[in-house]
């Protein structure tokens, strides 16, 4: 189970703990000081790596990372090509694959391999879902591209 908390400056951090309450430990600084931020992360399929959006050492946008469940090898996903997007709800396809994520500057739904590599904007902004194993996505919106 993951779950976040956040200090008197309202720094979040990210947390892995058994789901009978046990060994709790520290997985990630997520970053920033906006307290409505969206700060869910996502098991991948195996169950040993989070997804999470974050401003991680104080990026302005806000961008996907993986971390391990045990806090070691934190990886950027995005932010690297130049473009200030921000990114929340990410979710793991249930392949491992890919990686499902909103994010606004180009509004719209993206998908990612799990590596970061890949994005491409596939739908409008809404809630959505992975269906048939992660070869379908469901979501609310008003159009598709």
């Amino acid at each position: 189970m993951a779950a976040v908390s956040r200090s008197r400056r309202r720094i979040a951090d990210i947390y892995v703990i058994e789901a009978d309450g046990t060994r709790e430990r520290l997985v990630a600084h997520a970053g920033g000081d906006d307290p409505s931020s969206d700060l869910r992360s996502s098991f991948s399929p195996d169950g040993s790596a989070l997804v999470f959006a974050g401003r991680v050492g104080g990026s302005g946008a806000k961008d996907l990372y993986t971390v391990r469940d045990d806090g070691s090898v934190l990886t950027r996903l995005t932010g690297g090509d130049g473009a200030r997007s921000d990114y929340w709800s990410p979710l793991w396809s249930p392949d491992g694959r890919r990686i499902l994520s909103a994010r606004s500057g180009v509004h719209g739904l993206a998908v990612m391999n799990a590596d970061g590599s890949g994005v491409r904007t596939v739908a409008d902004d809404g809630p959505a879902t992975w269906l048939s194993g992660g070869t379908v996505l469901a979501w609310q919106g008003t159009e598709s591209r």
